[in-house]
């Protein structure tokens, strides 16, 4: 851990148990969510372009200047 003499004995400590819950992640986890999560957001994209090249969106359009 690197010094942090500078701080706040509160930012001190919130430091430290920061440190602390980062030795604890199982990092094999961790990438397992992250994994998850990008093909989540991957496969969210690909349903918002195919609504919009399908024309979902056309009709419901907010004309933002008009107000």
């Amino acid at each position: 851990m690197s010094s942090n003499n500078n701080l706040p004995l509160e930012k001190q400590f919130a430091h430290s148990t920061f440190c602390r819950q980062l030795d604890e992640i199982d990092l094999d986890a961790a990438k397992k969510l992250l994994e998850d999560l990008h093909l989540l957001y991957l496969g969210q994209q690909s349903l918002f372009a195919k609504m919009i090249k399908q024309g979902e969106f056309g009709s419901n359009r907010i004309d933002f200047e008009a107000s």
